[in-house]
């Protein structure tokens, strides 16, 4: 049956973490004019990981926060998160209280204040990340047509 997969497939990506995240946007992207089929096969060890896979999964990263401030982080992430819309949905999920994002609600009040001068030093749940990147890929399989097809596939590339 994997035989099969990667016999009907254009392109694999091999984990779909922030780099397969982001590799499938872009082809998304690149191709959403064009008529000819393409099928993508995405091959990822622990599907409960997607989007962000290991280190930005909801599922594997509730409790960490990013190990550098906003100020070098994705721009497109920042801008994201710094969008009323988005910050809003952000702070009614930090209120969960299966997140015990309390202490850190206190320490960043200014987070849902939208006192966004005071971003720039600002570390948040890993977790974040992953919703940016989910929305991102929604996006981006939205606003193809039907040449698209990708599929995911649970299992571990072990050699090639």
């Amino acid at each position: 049956m994997l035989y099969q997969h990667f016999m009907e497939t254009n392109i694999a990506i091999i984990g779909f973490g922030v780099i397969g995240t982001e590799v499938l946007s872009k082809i998304c992207e690149s191709y959403k004019n064009k008529k000819k089929k393409l099928n993508i096969l995405i091959v990822e060890k622990n599907l409960k990981n997607i989007p962000g896979g290991e280190a930005y999964s909801e599922y594997q990263s509730k409790y960490g926060f990013f190990n550098n401030p906003l100020r070098i982080s994705n721009p497109e992430f920042v801008r994201w998160l710094k969008d009323k819309k988005n910050n809003k949905k952000l702070c009614n999920i930090s209120l969960e209280k299966k997140y015990n994002l309390d202490n850190w609600l206190k320490l960043n009040n200014f987070f849902c204040e939208k006192k966004i001068s005071k971003f720039d030093e600002l570390y948040v749940p890993r977790f974040f990340y992953s919703i940016f990147l989910q929305e991102k890929i929604l996006k981006s399989l939205k606003n193809l047509k039907k040449n698209i097809k990708v599929t995911f596939l649970n299992g571990e590339i072990k050699e090639i």
